[in-house]
């Protein structure tokens, strides 16, 4: 039986989002040899061009945030909250390591074990075509 997954599966096995449980079933059989899993290259590239938006967007809101702190840090009666305030920080920091690493070692799973399709001319020229006649 083969599988198709693309961009949206990887990401919700990086981001450990809703159906994370569910999707790792489904790699957790294709690396058992259940059924072969079928994955455009660009899902496995995509996905890092989105942790590393993301990464620069967490570090500019951290940066922003952080001269925030400064300068409410100034004020007396506010400092027991800024540190409540400092895990948000160190959240943003830390998230962004931890999805990162978990790209690398589900891009290395889906590697090892699914069928990777390589974007070709022949493929866009395909896809174009099937576009052009579901209008």
């Amino acid at each position: 039986m083969n599988i198709y997954v693309e961009t949206n599966f990887v990401l919700e096995l990086v981001f450990q989002q809703e159906q994370f449980a569910s999707c790792e079933q489904i790699l957790q059989l294709c690396e058992a040899g259940q059924a072969q899993m079928i994955i455009p290259a660009y899902s496995l590239a995509e996905p890092h061009e989105k942790l590393t938006r993301q990464a620069k967007s967490r570090r500019d809101l951290q940066q922003i945030l952080n001269n925030e702190l400064r300068q409410l840090a100034r004020t007396a009666s506010y400092t027991t909250r800024i540190n409540s305030i400092r895990d948000i920080e160190s959240l943003l920091v830390q998230s962004s390591g931890e999805e990162r690493q978990r790209f690398v070692d589900y891009r290395e799973r889906f590697l090892k074990s699914a069928e990777v399709i390589a974007l070709t001319v022949n493929i866009l020229s395909e896809a174009a075509n099937m576009k052009i006649l579901t209008i």
